[in-house]
């Protein structure tokens, strides 16, 4: 039994359903999914986004900030935080790990239209929210000190990168001392003392005797200088503060506070679903109040305030895994044993580069190597030592000294470089991000790249399932496949695994909107659309030749490649380049398909994802029609069955097992993997399930939800697709990672067509900061996409896994 906790606004039908347990029973349609409806939801009254407030004794409040209640205040995504946490039985912060930092307890929501025990109605979904927040009003200078960055100019500069600082002068009266705001670009290794600048009679003066002169403010000589990322300013750390309400990103927290920040955000079962009701009461939203009645909400007071919506789930069956020592069959984890079968790339030929700043072991990259070649040998992959161990320290000019390194290893036969670097030069800025330099470099020169931090460097010597891991990972890079979805797996359909199916993953990131004005005046967008996918089809692979094998097909069907390119955004002209580019983007996944498996697919599956319910239309009437076109486009009489499925785990419902096992871990407290929920909470008016595949560590899981957005079945390949066969071949591609034993949250052709989209995200963050920003589409299409003929090492391979 699950449980799916919903906060009703009368008048609108209450869901409500006595509890009942019926495990087994399945409410689905085995029709077949051709056509159908999509109902929108009624509209809720707008409320203008109000900004997160939180009340402090050391600085003024923001400007601006309209409270619903005297409880909570909401940003405009529909994220509600509450101001006194401790008024409702939460402590006033949770420990985020950083003295600079504290944590909001906050809630999201959303509005669903749902099946509902009697017939359809409108709930809301609530679900707890906790978030790190860069303390309010703290001078720049004190944050600096706390992060242990106030002597490194570097690695300030890309933890306070894109923070909004208020500049404040405390010589001058109270009311006078904050003048503007600005976002910190860097810090540079200037000290105070040390800058001077022209004023308007040309006559040269000094910082530090410019303030106290005009602004009767004494500073510290002896820091860095804080520079503002859009007008070059230079700027004291001592007179710039820190805006209030800034929610912090991963790029603001150093790695080894990461780990704790998720651990600590993250509730079990039990308490997250207490935490839940605790939040939704805290909204008095089954109370009638004079904020609800000028926003034209009524509320009938007899209605609860809130209702857990008891529905029934099933579990599937197990899925069976082919590996090198025959069929595994799991329901969430497995053990690996030997891969299936070896890389088709050639690995003969390797290079280990250490990148070595400073503190990490000078043999780290031998030892590493080493035993990445006793692991590999462990699970069936016989590889030879590293051809080349290189140790190099990061000059100024890292893209020549990369650009040197990968050049000559190329010429001396690698096909494969495994760099090996600090987190901090790995993960922030010298003169380029090294994560995205590299991923650069491997296009430019054709040689695929796997990259880890010293710190797992240092684990692989002696934990063997990290090194397992690392292993797991390169193998699938280049081309080799650790397990495959057998066709044994129960109810799993035979097309599914059949000759001609293509099944791929897409999803795109899309700037910020443009305005009309910048419509009207053909402006240049901030940054392109990127574009991510994966296609079931493999450089080695055919589904045509003598020598293929019936079990070949089978292997090479939930085998995957990745990709991705770039588009100008919809609004940018009409979106005609927009469209092209996708076209553009579905002919090359088509071609790659008939290319590496020999065969033109008669059956197109495609997970598309990052859609939102509102989106629904968009992908039936903008995105089906570009499809349409390019299978025209390459003979007019091609017409594949074609199924598109949306899959979104960016909602706000939680599901919970009936009794939770309070005292027990996340595994055993969520839901199984392989639970499904496919009645009651989904909208009556789509072919719409919740599937969960993966097995949370920590915190409470996320379901997906699934949506059939389009199924054309052509007549000639007499064809029945039910709403059952898509949600078992949902489940058994979570399987199909690869990269670690245990299913993914997603489908995996979804999963690396997401990293495909941020590895194109990355490479025009290198071009970007390169050009100064200036790019044009062509330029980057040009630079950093895959061409068959060019990247003749990295292109059907999936090189971003």
């Amino acid at each position: 039994m699950t449980t799916l906790t919903y906060l009703s606004f009368p008048p609108l039908p209450v869901v409500s359903v006595e509890p009942t347990l019926c495990a087994s029973h399945c409410h689905l349609s085995r029709q077949r999914l051709i056509q159908f409806t999509n109902t929108r939801p009624a509209a809720f009254p707008e409320a203008p986004p109000p900004k997160p407030n939180r009340h402090q004794d050391d600085g003024p409040p923001p400007n601006n900030v309209e409270e619903y209640t005297k409880e909570f205040v909401c940003y405009g995504n529909g994220n509600a935080y509450l101001l006194n946490p401790t008024d409702h039985g939460f402590p006033a912060t949770f420990d985020v790990g950083c003295n600079d930092k504290y944590g909001g307890v906050g809630l999201t929501k959303g509005a669903r239209i749902v099946e509902g025990p009697t017939g359809p109605a409108i709930a809301i979904t609530v679900d707890t929210k906790k978030t790190a927040f860069h303390n309010d009003w703290q001078f720049v200078n004190e944050k600096m000190t706390q992060m242990g960055v106030q002597n490194d100019p570097v690695e300030a500069t890309a933890l306070l990168r894109g923070l909004k600082a208020v500049v404040f002068y405390s010589g001058l009266p109270q009311g006078e001392q904050m003048k503007r705001t600005i976002t910190i670009g860097s810090v540079s290794r200037q000290q105070v003392r040390d800058v001077t600048f022209k004023d308007d009679k040309g006559a040269t003066k000094r910082l530090t005797d410019y303030l106290r002169q005009q602004y009767k403010t004494t500073v510290n000589g002896n820091q860095f200088v804080v520079l503002d990322k859009y007008e070059g300013n230079a700027y004291s750390p001592d007179c710039l503060r820190i805006a209030p309400n800034q929610r912090v990103k991963s790029e603001n927290i150093q790695p080894v506070n990461i780990e704790k920040l998720i651990r600590e955000s993250a509730s079990l079962p039990a308490k997250r679903l207490a935490e839940t009701g605790t939040l939704a009461k805290c909204l008095a939203a089954g109370k009638a109040n004079a904020e609800q009645a000028r926003r034209g909400i009524t509320v009938e007071t007899a209605a609860p305030m809130l209702q857990h919506l008891q529905v029934d789930a099933r579990q599937l069956a197990p899925v069976a895994l082919g590996t090198g020592n025959g069929n595994v069959s799991a329901n969430g984890p497995w053990r690996q044993g030997k891969i299936a079968q070896a890389p088709h790339a050639d690995f003969k030929k390797w290079t280990m580069l250490h990148i070595n700043n400073g503190g990490d072991p000078e043999n780290l990259g031998e030892t590493t190597a080493r035993a990445l070649v006793t692991y590999a040998r462990n699970i069936g992959y016989n590889i030879q030592m590293a051809l080349n161990v290189i140790h190099v320290r990061t000059e100024s000019n890292q893209e020549a000294q990369m650009d040197q390194i990968f050049a000559h290893e190329k010429a001396n036969g690698s096909t494969f470089i495994f760099c090996i670097a600090h987190a901090r030069i790995k993960n922030h800025e010298y003169q380029y991000n090294h994560s995205d330099l590299l991923k650069a470099m491997e296009l430019k020169h054709d040689v695929v790249t796997q990259q880890i931090t010293s710190q797992v460097a240092q684990k692989v010597a002696h934990q063997s399932n990290t090194g397992t891991n690392v292993c797991l990972k390169f193998i699938e890079k280049l081309g080799g496949q650790n397990h495959y979805i057998a066709r044994t797996t129960t109810d799993l359909p035979a097309w599914v695994t059949a000759k001609a199916t293509m099944i791929c993953g897409l999803q795109m990131q899309h700037p910020s909107a443009l305005s009309g004005k910048e419509r009207e005046a053909n402006t240049m967008p901030s940054r392109p659309v990127a574009i991510g996918w994966s296609v079931n089809a493999v450089r080695g692979a055919s589904d045509n030749g003598k020598d293929k094998i019936d079990q070949q097909i089978e292997k090479e069907s939930t085998h995957f490649s990745s990709d991705w390119s770039f588009a100008m955004p919809k609004d940018y002209k009409d979106g005609e380049q927009y469209r092209a580019s996708y076209k553009e983007a579905v002919l090359t996944m088509l071609r790659t398909y008939k290319e590496k498996r020999g065969c033109v697919p008669m059956r197109i599956v495609l997970f598309r994802g990052g859609v939102p319910e509102g989106d629904y239309d968009k992908i039936r009437g903008e995105e089906v029609p570009i499809w349409q076109a390019a299978f025209k486009q390459l003979n007019a009489a091609y017409s594949p069955s074609f199924i598109v499925i949306s899959v979104n785990d960016a909602h706000s419902d939680r599901f919970y097992q009936q009794n939770i096992p309070g005292n027990e871990k996340a595994p055993k407290q969520n839901l199984p993997s392989g639970t499904v929920i496919d009645s009651g909470v989904t909208n009556p008016n789509l072919p719409m399930a919740y599937v969960q595949s993966h097995v949370p560590l920590q915190g409470t899981a996320k379901v997906p939800s699934i949506v059939v957005q389009h199924c054309h079945l052509e007549p000639s390949h007499k064809l029945v697709v039910t709403m059952d066969d898509v949600i078992r071949m949902t489940y058994a591609l979570a399987f199909s990672h690869g990269v670690c034993n245990t299913p993914t949250a997603v489908p995996t052709p979804l999963y690396i067509a997401r990293e495909s989209m941020k590895r194109a995200n990355e490479l025009f963050n290198f071009w970007n900061k390169r050009s100064g920003g200036n790019w044009t589409i062509d330029d980057i299409k040009q630079k950093f996409t895959m061409n068959p003929t060019v990247h003749v090492n990295c292109h059907g391979l999936r090189i971003n896994a």
